[in-house]
């Protein structure tokens, strides 16, 4: 499965808009054993080693009074059938430069 193929899968199971400036990346995913770091944000058993693309935009407008740092979107997919692994909003303070 390409990027664009789990990113359209998943948009289709979640109804939500394409997000705007959209960077993916390909790479081995895996979790931190035990699910108290990310509560109900993670889905399924902890994974090691699986194939996922990770997409991440900036959703702030210049407008807004957030730091940068708080304005990064994170989303996990699975490679193989673009199912969620892990997402995390705007709200959460990751990203580059946190």
């Amino acid at each position: 499965m390409t990027a664009e193929q789990a990113l359209q899968a998943w948009l289709k199971m979640t109804s939500l808009p394409m997000p705007p400036r959209l960077t993916v990346q390909f790479g081995l995913f895996t979790q931190p054993v035990g699910r108290s770091h990310c509560g109900s944000l993670c889905d399924g058993p902890p994974l090691y080693d699986h194939p996922a693309y990770v997409y991440h935009w900036f959703s702030c407008s210049s407008a807004g009074n957030l730091p940068v740092t708080r304005c990064w979107n994170w989303l996990v997919l699975d490679a193989n059938a673009g199912f969620q692994i892990m997402r995390l909003p705007y709200f959460e303070p990751h990203g580059p430069g946190s």
